[in-house]
């Protein structure tokens, strides 16, 4: 009982160093695209540009518009499993034998 005590003890101390990673890299990832938006529209406002590369310039935001909302859409599924896996451990953790092996892992 002890060693299993010890065991959700280092899975929920993992646990909560994975969030605080996942959860920095996902903000400093989002600022840098943010940036990267940024930058690309004051280069199209600065300068005359031909059109085709005006163009590009478009796409290429589009681009990083779609990166970014795709990057939002994934911490937020990583989140939510992230939770559910803390509330599985707390809820072992707290009563081992009251765990339901019937209930569902997927969400």
């Amino acid at each position: 009982m002890v060693a299993f005590a010890i065991f959700l003890l280092a899975a929920t101390m993992i646990l909560g160093i994975y969030i605080g990673w996942r959860g920095r890299e996902y903000v400093e990832r989002q600022k840098r695209l943010e940036e990267t938006i940024k930058e690309m529209n004051e280069i199209i406002k600065r300068r005359k540009l031909p059109y085709p590369t005006q163009a590009g310039l478009e796409d290429a935001i589009a681009i990083v518009i779609e990166v970014l909302d795709q990057h939002q859409a994934q911490k937020a599924f990583d989140d939510t499993r992230l939770n559910q896996l803390a509330d599985r451990l707390r809820q072992v953790r707290s009563n081992p034998q009251g765990y339901d092996v019937n209930q569902p892992s997927k969400k």
